[in-house]
């Protein structure tokens, strides 16, 4: 599971709690300060999750990494939010999902 714009991880955090034993869960955000707040909420908790900076738009994984892919408010944030989509698409497995939310 890739959340994509995952700010401070909250809700990755509860995504995670939920994943089946062996799933694991990446956020990503281009601020280096919301993921360190991520890391820090998430530290402690026995949960298979990490937090990235990086570039939605380029995300820097491989062709379909994940089973799944969403973005919950990031997309008006960005200057062309039908690139992050293909690029969600892409890390994303065949028959996999994708959902966004927040587009304007």
């Amino acid at each position: 599971m890739l959340d994509v714009g995952c700010g401070t991880g909250t809700d990755l955090i509860a995504i995670a709690e939920r994943l089946p034993p062996g799933g694991r869960a990446t956020g990503i955000d281009i601020s280096e300060s919301m993921i360190a707040e991520a890391r820090r909420r998430a530290s402690g908790l026995d949960l298979n999750i990490c937090f990235d900076c990086g570039d939605v738009a380029n995300l820097p994984y491989r062709d379909a990494s994940f089973g799944a892919c969403r973005a919950a408010t990031v997309l008006q944030h960005v200057p062309d939010a039908s690139q992050v989509i293909r690029e969600m698409i892409r890390v994303t497995s065949p028959g996999g999902r994708v959902g966004w939310r927040g587009a304007s």
